[in-house]
């Protein structure tokens, strides 16, 4: 048995009859909101960082849970970028400690003084991060937001025939009034 048949054939299933959906959209919601207001509280540059990046892992989750392709795309491509800026910014963290000896957000004014060029780099990174128009994190934070919207409305367990009605077809002009 190889990894990918039992992703799709034993484990998937597992988590998806296990972890109600409703649950986990709450709770990566949850973690979304929380961990961004103790992340906006911080005053140590990588406890900041560290604290956006669990609020991005929510992203992640919702997106992965929701069972969409849209969903999983987007997670799996917030992974990707989030890794590539969270240790871009992580860097540019150890670099101005290296200058500084802080990481106290307080302790670094002057900073371009000290470090013109890495001034006009390091505002790259915090914007990636934050998702602009432009940068990865705008595609890694929106598409998974978009996997719950498609996820289809569960069918009731004992619905009379022709349940959900169709719209759209045979017959549906009836249903319009044409």
């Amino acid at each position: 048995m190889n990894l990918e048949s039992f992703w799709n054939g034993g484990l998937l299933a597992l988590l998806r009859a296990v972890t109600p959906l409703l649950l986990v959209f709450t709770l990566s919601t949850i973690a979304i909101v929380y961990t961004s207001l103790v992340a906006l509280m911080q005053e140590d540059m990588k406890k900041l960082i560290a604290y956006s990046s669990v609020a991005h892992m929510g992203f992640v989750t919702m997106g992965i849970f929701a069972g969409t392709m849209q969903g999983a795309a987007g997670g799996v491509f917030q992974m990707i970028s989030h890794g590539i800026v969270s240790g871009a910014l992580f860097l540019c963290v150890g670099i101005v400690y290296d200058r500084m000896h802080t990481r106290e957000i307080a302790a670094h004014c002057g900073l371009v003084t000290r470090m013109t060029l890495y001034a006009l780099v390091f505002p790259v990174f915090p914007r990636a991060i934050v998702g602009l128009p432009g940068t990865p994190g705008l595609v890694g934070e929106f598409r998974p937001l978009l996997g719950p919207s498609r996820v289809p409305a569960p069918t009731p367990r004992f619905a009379p025939p022709g349940w959900p009605p169709r719209t759209v077809g045979p017959g549906s002009a009836a249903l319009v009034g044409g």
